[in-house]
């Protein structure tokens, strides 16, 4: 069991929080596009203008962005935890 957090300590997973959550309320807008290097072999493909092919990833699964949700999700629960 952990022992009780500091105001401190708590107030610091708050505003992690908070800025993780807006962090991933910005990369999932519908508007907001995130792309990865390519090498111009498909269709679906961009060029930058610095002339690079780059390709549109999923957001929701098969990226690093998925870890988002793990670091939400966590936050959220050491705080529940702290609470009881």
């Amino acid at each position: 069991m952990l022992s009780k957090m500091s105001k401190k300590n708590i107030d610091f997973i708050r505003e992690t929080l908070y800025h993780a959550q807006r962090t991933k309320d910005f990369i999932m807008k519908d508007e907001t596009k995130v792309c990865t290097k390519s090498y111009g072999t498909t269709t679906i493909e961009y060029k930058n203008n610095k002339g690079e092919y780059i390709t549109e990833i999923n957001k929701n699964y098969g990226s690093n962005l998925t870890g988002i949700d793990f670091v939400i999700n966590n936050l959220k629960d050491l705080l529940k935890t702290e609470q009881e």
